[in-house]
């Protein structure tokens, strides 16, 4: 295995939606705890009603450091497809998508994330919340042998599974490219990143989890804080289940490939 090599360009994305109780926070939990290897920046404003637009641009003018920032506007495209909207717009050879509901408290979270890339050349993505096996069970999906943040994984151990799981990832942004980033059929939002980590995984890459520090309670989720969002996010995860089934059961019931990597 290589020593980590920490000198790369990175962007950060993050895209907001209606965050106005809590969107300053998430802001300077990046701001403040990215280290200098990040010299990008993508906010994209998913058709906010509320004062995101507001708070955002404030809180970055309050911010000494300079870093190229980019502000991009949405009509309200819902997750998925507001996320490869940022990520597109990214020059980086690596990027980051942190999700509007993550308050991230780990310093230099993106060096972290990075490390695994150091040890494996075929690594699309690494989150710093979870990784997760997947199998089909009754007819729906089984989520199993879940490592990382959630499951209080040691913070030197790397996890690779099918798929990984919301929170900060990121990506090698080639190999992302070369995938044509998330499927939009999956929009609005569920499953568009287990269904790239499984296409990622048939052309020879792999995917995992090294747990950063971070809060995100479910409660501050937009697609959970109001029945008609929730009512959207239950459909779509139950169409998006059945694609995930439709178009990687070969996989799903086949041999897992799942290993845990002691990094440092």
């Amino acid at each position: 295995m290589n020593p980590p090599q920490l000198n790369r360009n990175t962007s950060v994305i993050l895209t907001i939606y209606n965050q106005e109780k809590i969107i300053k926070n998430i802001i300077e939990g990046i701001l403040y705890n990215i280290s200098n290897s990040v010299n990008e920046l993508i906010f994209v404003l998913d058709g906010c009603t509320d004062n995101s637009e507001t708070i955002l641009l404030k809180t970055l003018a309050e911010y000494k450091n300079f870093i190229e920032t980019k502000i991009i506007y949405t009509p309200n495209l819902n997750e998925t497809l507001a996320n490869n909207v940022g990520m597109k717009m990214s020059t980086n050879p690596f990027l980051i998508i942190v999700q509007d509901d993550c308050f991230i408290k780990e310093k230099d979270f993106d060096n972290r994330l990075y490390i695994p890339f150091c040890y494996l050349d075929n690594l699309l993505g690494v989150s710093g919340r979870d990784a997760v096996d997947i199998t089909i069970e009754n007819g729906g999906l089984k989520f199993y042998n879940i490592a990382g943040k959630d499951a209080n994984t040691p913070r030197n151990i790397f996890s690779i599974r099918d798929t990984i799981n919301r929170g900060p990832i990121m990506f090698n942004h080639e190999i992302l490219k070369s995938l044509n980033y998330l499927d939009e059929e999956f929009a609005p939002l569920a499953q568009d990143d287990s269904d790239l980590c499984l296409r990622a995984y048939k052309k020879g890459y792999v995917a995992g989890s090294y747990a950063i520090d971070y809060v995100s309670d479910l409660s501050w989720g937009a697609t959970r804080s109001k029945p008609d969002s929730y009512k959207i996010f239950e459909e779509s995860e139950k169409k998006n289940f059945l694609k995930i089934i439709e178009r990687h059961s070969d996989l799903l019931l086949g041999e897992k490939h799942s290993r845990e990597l002691t990094l440092g």
